[in-house]
């Protein structure tokens, strides 16, 4: 688990990178996830808001707020709807004709008035086929999805990951730091007690 203020530090410092927007994206996918987080740390304190964030709940974030995958569920209820509107009939129509009108607008001393209402029928078969590629190509929308769900996926556990190691070498190298400064104050105390030469205090550091 890593702390809020620590993701975005590091995700804002990842933003930076060139390197990061070879991966397809990998910017929406970091942005998604500085969006989500408190705007002011210190305010997410305030109001007790100071759990660190698990890898599920980064996925979670990223599959609600991802703008490729937002723009991609939206192609999918568009295709759905296209579907529906192939299996639906043409619209009927309603006709009016009206013999010996005196005028456009008159509407009165005509001599016969025709009303009817037509309504077209596909080819046999038409519909059916028109519904079953729309169908199809519904389906393929929603398998690209998918594999961008995935692909997003996997990109905020690589991340989430990197800022695991990245806090595990700065730890190392906080603890290198703190022996390497034990072991000269030691050698240092050695020299000024008479137990040690200079040149062996160079040596040893």
């Amino acid at each position: 688990m890593i702390q809020r203020s620590r993701i975005r530090r590091l995700v804002r410092g990842a933003l930076a990178l060139p390197e990061v927007g070879t991966l397809p994206g990998t910017a929406c996918l970091l942005t998604a996830v500085v969006i989500a987080l408190p705007a002011d740390p210190l305010a997410g304190q305030a109001q007790g808001q100071t759990d660190p964030l698990t890898l599920q709940e980064c996925v979670s974030i990223a599959m609600e707020r991802n703008p490729l995958l937002l723009s991609a569920r939206e192609m999918y209820q568009a295709s759905l709807a296209r579907v529906r509107q192939a299996r639906a009939l043409p619209q009927p129509s309603l006709d009016i004709d009206s013999d010996l009108q005196p005028g456009l607008t008159e509407f009165s001393g005509y001599g016969e008035r025709y009303i009817g209402i037509s309504q077209s029928v596909p080819f046999p078969g038409k519909t059916y086929l028109q519904s079953r590629i729309a169908s199809e190509e519904a389906n393929q929308v929603m398998a690209d999805s998918d594999l961008l769900g995935l692909e997003i996926a996997f990109q905020v556990k690589e991340v989430f990951y990197a800022l695991l190691l990245a806090e595990a070498q700065v730890d190392y190298a906080r603890q290198n730091l703190e022996l390497t400064q034990n072991f000269v104050q030691m050698t240092e105390l050695k020299f000024e007690t008479g137990d040690s030469l200079r040149i062996e205090i160079c040596r040893r550091v």
